[in-house]
């Protein structure tokens, strides 16, 4: 089950990021509000590898149902699911490097709630000219082509993280037999009722 949930958000960090890709080039326009939605979904690519690591890292005492409650209680909050893989990865796993580390934790500093037009009009107009005109305010910072780049290029090697940490955990998959695949789905009936029917 650690499995499963492990590869299922690294598979939706991929697809973010994939996403990215594919629009960070061919973008109809220049407009905060386009650079927002593709921060956003670069930040849920962040949030999907951290949450694949935390699971991948776990000790073999923390039950599945666990480790996902965990994750799901941090939400959003990539400060804290930074901090605790790297308390999981300690001496098992190399990290991101400092300036790496720092720029996810910029990262973090607007949240998913830029996602909407409104919000990133709203917070740019109280950035002074300045700071809009040089893209040095909190929002402006953000939200421009350089730091999406940025952001952007660094998340590939956390992806690539998520993934190394869930095939030294769980190695290769192999194929299961009839017998084990109805092991399979009760085991998966019984962690999706121990987390509340809430995924």
């Amino acid at each position: 089950m650690k499995r499963k949930i492990a590869s299922s958000f690294a598979a939706d960090s991929n697809d973010f990021l994939w996403r990215v890709g594919l629009l960070k080039d061919n973008r109809p326009h220049d407009t905060t509000s386009f650079f927002a939605k593709l921060y956003v979904d670069l930040l849920m690519s962040a949030e999907c590898a951290l949450k694949s690591l935390i699971v991948s890292l776990s000790p073999a005492s923390e039950t599945p149902e666990d480790a996902y409650l965990k994750i799901r209680r941090i939400g959003h909050k990539l400060d804290k699911l930074y901090e605790e893989v790297e308390r999981r990865a300690s001496r098992r796993l190399k990290l991101l490097t400092p300036k790496q580390r720092a720029l996810l934790m910029e990262a973090n500093t607007i949240g998913v709630g830029y996602r909407y037009d409104i919000t990133t009009f709203f917070f740019l107009s109280r950035e002074s000219r300045l700071d809009r005109a040089f893209q040095q305010g909190p929002v402006s910072g953000i939200l421009n082509y350089e730091f999406i780049t940025a952001f952007y290029t660094m998340l590939h090697d956390l992806r690539d993280l998520a993934g190394t940490a869930e095939r030294k955990r769980f190695g290769q998959l192999s194929p299961l037999t009839i017998k084990q695949l109805g092991k399979v789905n009760k085991r998966e009936d019984d962690f999706f009722a121990a987390v509340g029917g809430r995924l």
